[in-house]
């Protein structure tokens, strides 16, 4: 997996210095923020076009998340980092119930990154008996985890706070999609370290993921997917 590139921050100069130097030695510095979103232009888009709803969304939240700054920051040896561009590191289901990780490389370009997510998909479901969990590789990701089995209101990961890197490695997760009145709608939940951004940078995400999947065939067409 090639790494992304990134670039130390100047914490003097920083314009989060102050929540940095307040939040950074918390026991606990991570905050959960979740909203239940429509995602009818999405789902709308998947039937007709024939393509997987998970992967579809996965795209749009990669781009969207990589579109805001607080979300590509990452701590390592104790300052900030900001990275060029982070990629999805997900969680998939084989033989059975088990889990593994696996990492796609995020590209603007839809349909390239469709196929292939969908082949790093293919490939973990046809592992068989116990795997090691594989984890990202480097903190120049973000960690997706989806419950489409349960309409949730509000989800917590795990963390090692003993390492400060992974711990600021943002988690997203979603649950299942449920109808009301016609459109279909989901939750969806942000956690990020709070040295690193705010609930403002969680709430433009959720809000700009909200509006793309609106006009999912749109968006995503205008980024190289079929319309």
């Amino acid at each position: 997996m090639q790494k992304q590139n990134c670039a130390p921050i100047n914490v003097a100069r920083w314009k989060r210095r102050g929540q940095f130097e307040n939040f950074i030695g918390y026991d606990f510095p991570v905050f959960s923020v979740a909203s239940r979103i429509d995602v009818t232009g999405l789902t709308d888009y998947c039937k007709k076009s024939g393509r997987s709803l998970f992967t579809s969304f996965l795209y749009i939240v990669a781009s969207e998340l990589n579109g805001i700054e607080e979300f590509r920051t990452r701590i390592s040896d104790g300052a900030p980092v900001l990275y060029d561009a982070v990629d999805p590191s997900y969680v998939v289901m084989y033989d059975g119930d088990r889990i593994t990780g696996r990492r796609t490389a995020f590209t603007r370009d839809f349909g390239d990154f469709y196929s292939r997510c969908r082949a790093d998909i293919a490939e973990a479901r046809s592992r068989k008996g116990f795997v090691p969990f594989e984890g990202s590789g480097g903190c120049d990701c973000f960690y997706v985890s989806c419950l489409p089995w349960l309409d949730m209101c509000s989800f917590s990961n795990p963390y090692n706070f003993k390492d400060a890197a992974q711990s600021s490695i943002p988690r997203i997760t979603w649950g299942k999609i449920t109808k009301e009145g016609g459109r279909d709608f989901v939750y969806f939940d942000v956690q990020a370290h709070h040295a690193l951004a705010d609930g403002f940078h969680s709430a433009a995400l959720i809000n700009n993921v909200a509006a793309a999947a609106a006009n999912a065939g749109a968006y995503i067409g205008g980024n190289g997917g079929e319309r």
